[in-house]
């Protein structure tokens, strides 16, 4: 899928900002090990000492991301399924007949590549009372955002799932920060990133 050129170079700086820090650890990690590896780790143990050198080395591939993060590709797609999961978060102890529940979207997507994707978004938490039906409002609310039938497109998963807009629609919204624009923008206003529409 090809990406506006500023969209693209962006990621490409976020990848980087990834890959560049775990070298970094990488390197100084092996020169410590090199330096005083059988100083830190004090056995004779050949296959033990070798065990804690890898998990050592593991460890800025689990501070930065690498290579998870950086291998994940933009990709657009159509809802074929919107469910909302209603769930309980927590309870006050001073309020326990009115606990805090969860709201999750779920959405089933058709991507273009052929794949069902199914990606969860939480939408906030509520407190529960039993005289009205705060779920049921919030939710209807929520499903209005995403709709069976609507275009989705999503950076990475860092970034937010944004409905692409029809051409009748006033709004857009952006694929890095969420914001919704003006649909006649070209940049965000709140990050200054080029718009998909």
């Amino acid at each position: 899928m090809k990406l506006p050129r500023e969209l693209s170079e962006y990621l490409k700086k976020q990848k980087m900002k990834r890959i560049i820090p775990c070298a970094l650890m990488q390197v100084l990690i092996a020169l410590v090990l090199i330096l005083w590896g059988n100083t830190i780790v004090r056995t004779d143990v050949l296959p033990f000492k070798i065990a804690v050198f890898v998990l050592m080395l593991l460890v800025p591939f689990l501070v930065t991301g690498v290579p998870f993060k950086v291998l994940q590709k933009p990709w657009r797609g159509e809802i074929i399924k919107v469910d909302i999961q209603d769930g309980v978060a927590f309870t006050s102890d001073r309020d326990k007949d009115r606990p805090h529940g969860t709201l999750t979207i779920v959405l089933t997507v058709q991507a273009d590549d052929g794949k069902i994707v199914i990606k969860e978004i939480g939408a906030g938490t509520y407190t529960k009372v039993w005289w009205e039906p705060v779920a049921n409002t919030k939710a209807d609310h929520i499903v209005d955002r995403y709709q069976v039938g609507d275009r989705v497109f999503q950076l990475g998963k860092q970034y937010p799932i944004i409905v692409l807009p029809k051409p009748e629609d006033q709004h857009c919204q952006c694929a890095v920060c969420g914001r919704t624009n003006a649909i006649e923008n070209e940049t965000c206003e709140e990050c200054g990133h080029t718009l998909i529409k």
